[in-house]
């Protein structure tokens, strides 16, 4: 994947121990452990979106909008180019770029991510910490 920038954390959520949320699901807990400079989410047991196809690829999706609304990847597509057109109007906000290079804020992908897939908050960090950073996975 290439990228137009960094990827950086949103720090603006406390430092604190860890808290494991129960999202309705019985295979699945999130754990969240916050420090002071990211917020590490880990998922235990089995994910819903490995179970669900539909909701892998509704969660994928909604990520890679994301990254496309905040200028980290470029859309490859007209379908992607007319999806950003309309999340450029609804979501404009979200577009806020750091020295002139788009920025990645944890809090932002995961509420985008959320509302776009209506999956808690917990389950689209779970599923963003997995899918753009790679891990958490246990």
């Amino acid at each position: 994947m290439s990228t137009n920038g960094p990827i950086a954390g949103d720090v603006s959520w406390p430092s604190g121990p860890d808290v494991t949320y129960d999202v309705g699901d019985p295979d699945l807990k999130v754990v969240q452990s916050h420090t002071r400079d990211a917020i590490y989410t880990f998922t235990l047991g089995s994910p819903p979106w490995d179970r669900d196809e539909a909701l892998r690829a509704s969660l994928e999706a909604a990520g890679w909008r994301y990254a496309h609304l905040i200028n980290l990847v470029g859309a490859e597509n007209e379908d992607e180019e007319r999806q950003l057109s309309a999340d450029l109007v609804t979501h404009n906000a979200l577009v806020r770029p750091h020295n002139g290079k788009p920025v990645w804020r944890e809090k932002e992908a995961t509420t985008f991510v959320a509302e776009q897939t209506g999956v808690s908050r917990e389950v689209a960090a779970a599923w963003l910490n997995l899918d753009w950073n790679g891990g958490g996975e246990v």
